[in-house]
């Protein structure tokens, strides 16, 4: 609750007036120590363990990476804002992006498996780094199809969503992609790039916070002692994260935007939810893992890491002047928080 008053309260110092324009720098330092302390706790017996157990990982896989999009897709079929083709791509976004560490105390309380958890965030942000690079090239072909199809939505794009991906310009020389990453001519690195701008999210998210994190642990062998003063250093820097995003100038924009609008878009995220909670706790149900496993999987599964997927958004929503896009996001705060407060309560995979 205090993370939304204090995501009211700068919102609503950003109606008065505002101060700052977005800089990807800035959020990457912030990012850094807000991410890890996550992967300070992180060690190799845990890793070992994840691994060793390949039905953990089968699992959270499916659910991250095919059931929570295809979810999104469906939920803004189902949301009636078909029209607006840059809603999917937003909502998309975020539904890749799994696990959100503020949650941490709720975990807690549900009695998760805490090391499982931990490892399989590493282990989603590092997939999604991947992934990131599919989601590009496909954020290109859906947009120029959308666009030859005068945004009506009919099967036709039904049929055809996943062949999507493979709607690659000729000169970015598809085959050379999957046979030797290196090889994609120069032509396809602009600044909106695929494989480049993907690559530079892996090591912008995951790649240099870990070698910092491993580099703090080989100097300073108080472990106990540096994962609480980074845990607090982590949740310090949420916080000025948060701050800085909302306090943007060009947030401003989404109180231009109509309330119907907003309704829907807001209607569209509830959708995604309540979709996805049920489809979490239907497949968990049917898999045999222990208790504290399935808790572990469903809360990283369920939970996005929604600052990421609107520090992303913000990159989209600039570049096309669509600032709808950043709502998806900001309503996704509202709706994660106050539905997580309520499953907590719940025994849904007991």
């Amino acid at each position: 609750m205090i993370f939304l008053f204090a995501i009211i309260f700068w919102l609503i110092l950003n109606y008065i007036f505002w101060w700052f324009w977005f800089n990807s720098i800035l959020c990457f330092l912030v990012w850094l120590f807000l991410i890890m302390p996550i992967l300070l706790k992180i060690n190799t017996k845990e890793i070992k363990y994840i691994f060793s157990n390949k039905k953990i990982i089968y699992i959270n896989l499916f659910l991250n990476f095919v059931i929570s999009p295809i979810i999104a897709f469906l939920a803004w079929y189902f949301s009636f804002w078909i029209e607006n083709y840059h809603f999917i791509i937003a909502l998309i976004l975020l539904s890749i992006i799994p696990w959100w560490w503020l949650l941490m105390n709720w975990l807690e309380q549900s009695k998760a498996n805490l090391h499982i958890w931990f490892v399989l965030f590493a282990f989603n942000l590092f997939v999604f780094s991947i992934f990131y690079v599919l989601f590009n090239f496909w954020v290109e072909a859906f947009i120029d199809f959308m666009k030859n199809q005068n945004n009506i939505f009919n099967l036709q794009l039904a049929n055809s969503w996943l062949s999507l991906w493979w709607n690659i310009p000729a000169n970015c020389g598809v085959e050379k992609i999957w046979e030797k990453i290196w090889l994609v001519a120069p032509s396809c690195f602009e600044w909106k790039s695929t494989i480049l701008y993907g690559f530079y999210w892996f090591f912008a998210l995951i790649f240099i916070p870990f070698i910092v994190s491993r580099i703090i642990l080989f100097f300073y062998n108080k472990k106990d002692k540096i994962i609480y003063l980074a845990w607090k250093t982590s949740k310090i820097s949420a916080f000025i994260l948060i701050a800085y995003i909302f306090s943007l100038e060009y947030i401003r924009k989404i109180f231009l935007i109509d309330y119907s609008f907003i309704l829907k878009i807001f209607l569209g995220v509830v959708l995604y939810y309540i979709l996805f909670y049920f489809a979490l706790v239907i497949i968990l149900k049917k898999v045999s893992l222990k208790i504290d496993e399935k808790k572990a999987i469903f809360w990283n599964s369920y939970t996005r890491f929604i600052t990421l997927s609107l520090i992303l958004s913000f990159l989209y929503a600039i570049a096309w002047e669509k600032p709808e896009i950043i709502l998806v996001s900001i309503l996704a705060y509202f709706v994660q928080i106050f539905s997580t407060s309520i499953i907590i309560r719940l025994k849904n995979i007991e």
